[in-house]
């Protein structure tokens, strides 16, 4: 049991699990050299008891050799392996061990494993272990430099961190833990856990981390029963026809009658499992905002919070018409749509899933936005909410067009006469109008709704200058077919 709690917990603190691949791809071989550099304590559980070491020096070799070494895998040998204590470490530093065992066996090394304990700020290991990482950074040059953290995470800094090949915490120094240190470092499994508390050296901040999940979208589901009140908390089942609905159940398939939903019902509208950044389900009480939107520009949002990750709110069908729900969990924003038609016969219900292109647009802005539903995303007011321009818009490229082609015929009459210059001026707006049409015709990307006017001013001024170089060429082919004829 505590090794499933060991391996649960054993969280990858830098670098990531993609990266992890590239920089240690393989684990410690039979002829490499190990170094195990730890951080030990002794202390007392009561004042008559024992003083015991918390982490010996050579537990972690014991451990590597006991289930790697010649009587497990082979995959070490004992006399490659060597270990020593942060006082040690201290004192090698400190330059008062002459010809250092422990120099001698870092110089040697391929793997260096250091172990700690807590390292709060200001004692005497933290300092220690920034000096053998800055001090000894030539040395460790070209070594494979692991830190297990077997306490909490939070104490070093980005530049410590940035010295190391992989950063691990397993947060209790206790043999399983140990055992599950020594499995990481021969990647015989992963890391799987997320880190408890924020760290700073990594731009961890757990208020964020635990937030919703902005890349997800979150489902939804009407229900006539309220899931909260004991005897009525298994959901009418909605057929598995449905986009974005899965059956209840999927041993024995039972037909069931989609629920009928009509003006003056009370329902209950439910949110998928909300997940946060590390796909856990968020703390209980992250608020949820549901938003109801109706085809006459009524709107109403009912403010719920989580429990167990999901979120209910209350919502009474006192109006008729087509009806339109969301839900949002800052920062996701994403999510399934219900949709029916409330009347007094009844309807049932349409569930969309929006797809991630379309997600943006397709979502109905809160009053809190200061947006109203149709404007263009782009804020400019030069364009439609599909991203091409209106009235305005049009308007402008025109303008710039026509001042191009009056600049054009100015500048070429100073050389040629009226008609080379109409000609010339004439190409250059015709090379602007094909090139502004083109960009229509290509449609409305999403980049365009966010540059505003810029792509298709750019590209009609583009297309003009095309069309006064075909000018340009034409006239210097008529002045040669001049000359020759002379």
């Amino acid at each position: 049991f505590i090794f499933s709690i060991a391996e649960k917990s054993a969280t990858l603190l830098s670098p990531t699990a993609e990266e992890l691949t590239n920089v240690l791809p393989d684990p410690p071989g039979a002829l490499d050299y190990i170094v195990f550099i730890t951080d030990t304590k002794k202390m007392k559980q009561c004042a008559a008891c024992e003083e015991k070491s918390i982490l010996p020096v050579d537990f972690f070799q014991s451990t590597v050799n006991r289930y790697y070494g010649p009587i497990a895998d082979g995959m070490v040998v004992p006399s490659h392996l060597s270990s020593y204590s942060f006082d040690e470490l201290r004192s090698w530093l400190d330059d008062q061990l002459k010809d250092s065992e422990l120099s001698s066996s870092v110089g040697r090394a391929d793997w260096v494993i250091i172990s700690t304990l807590d390292l709060p700020e200001g004692s005497s290991e933290l300092l220690s272990l920034r000096r053998f990482l800055s001090e000894k950074q030539g040395l460790l040059a070209n070594k494979k430099v692991i830190l297990f953290s077997f306490g909490a995470p939070y104490y070093l800094g980005p530049t410590d961190i940035s010295k190391l090949t992989a950063f691990y915490d397993l947060y209790d120094p206790s043999d399983n833990f140990v055992l599950m240190a020594a499995r990481l470092l021969f990647q015989e499994i992963q890391a799987t856990g997320n880190s408890p508390v924020s760290i700073p050296g990594l731009g961890y901040d757990l208020i964020n981390i635990t937030s919703p999940d902005p890349k997800q979208t979150i489902s939804l589901r009407l229900l006539k029963n309220n899931p909260n009140v004991s005897g009525k908390n298994t959901p009418e089942p909605l057929p598995s026809s449905l986009p974005g609905v899965l059956p209840v159940n999927t041993v024995t398939p039972i037909p069931t009658v989609q629920p009928i939903f009509k003006v003056g019902d009370t329902v209950y509208v439910q949110s998928g499992m909300i997940l946060d950044h590390n796909q856990h389900i968020v703390p209980d009480g992250t608020p949820v905002r549901f938003s109801l939107a109706a085809s006459d520009d009524y709107m109403q949002q009912v403010e719920a919070f989580t429990v167990g990750g999901v979120a209910t709110a209350t919502v009474r069908l006192d109006r008729a018409g087509f009806l339109q729900i969301s839900v949002t969990s800052e920062p996701a924003v994403t999510s399934e749509i219900i949709q029916l038609d409330v009347n007094d016969k009844g309807s049932t219900i349409i569930i969309v899933t929006p797809t991630p292109e379309r997600a943006s647009l397709d979502k109905t802005p809160t009053p809190a936005s200061g947006t109203k539903s149709g404007s263009s995303t782009s804020g400019s007011g030069f364009l439609t909410e599909l991203g091409l321009p209106n009235f305005v818009g049009w308007l402008l490229v025109i303008s710039v067009l026509v001042a191009s082609m009056f600049l054009m015929f100015v500048v070429v009459n100073q050389f040629v006469d009226n008609r080379w210059s109409l000609r010339i001026s004439l190409l250059t707006f015709a090379g602007g109008v094909l090139f502004y049409n083109l960009v229509i015709f290509k449609g409305p990307q999403g980049s365009k709704v966010d540059l505003g006017l810029n792509p298709y001013i750019s590209q009609s001024l583009f297309g003009a200058a095309l069309g006064a170089l075909i000018g340009v060429a034409w006239l210097l082919l008529a002045n040669r077919s001049n000359e020759a004829k002379k």
